[in-house]
């Protein structure tokens, strides 16, 4: 759920970000199915924890979808939106093809062995595509601007 979140962020304060990276999802807040919290409630990480069975309970009641596209028109800094190439990979082609559409200085990577964790299987190469990214801000700096490009590792 990173990405809606860090799109809104970056969205409001695009000043303050030097780059952007979003991992396997498209530019949506979505409404949670009936049944969403109770699913998350088996997680060892919550199932112990009433509060947070409460919060996501909360969560799925007041949800709803949310399109974040039009906010990706006023983020300029450079975006890196790396997804997956396996059946359970979330972020779709058209869903690339929609970032290309809102965003003026954007790389795409698809890992083509990965699903919805990137990182996996690989996550040497997971943290270099992190790595080559970051240093180009680092040598450039945000204000240089350049055309979308994607690959397929």
């Amino acid at each position: 759920m990173g990405v809606p979140y860090s799109i809104g962020f970056a969205s409001r304060y695009p000043e303050k970000l030097s780059g952007l990276i979003l991992l396997d999802y498209q530019a949506r807040h979505p409404k949670y199915s009936v049944g969403w919290a109770e699913r998350w409630a088996s997680d060892p990480s919550i199932m112990d924890r009433p509060d947070r069975i409460t919060a996501l309970r909360g969560l799925e009641k007041e949800s709803s979808e949310v399109l974040l596209w039009e906010d990706l028109d006023r983020i300029d800094c450079p975006v890196l939106v790396i997804g997956g190439g396996q059946p359970d990979a979330l972020l779709k082609r058209e869903h690339v093809d929609k970032y290309h559409q809102h965003l003026r200085n954007l790389e795409v990577i698809i890992f083509s062995d990965s699903g919805h964790n990137v990182s996996q299987p690989d996550f040497g190469r997971f943290i270099t595509a992190l790595r080559v990214f970051l240093g180009r801000i680092d040598q450039t700096g945000a204000g240089n601007r350049k055309r979308s490009n994607s690959a397929t590792v």
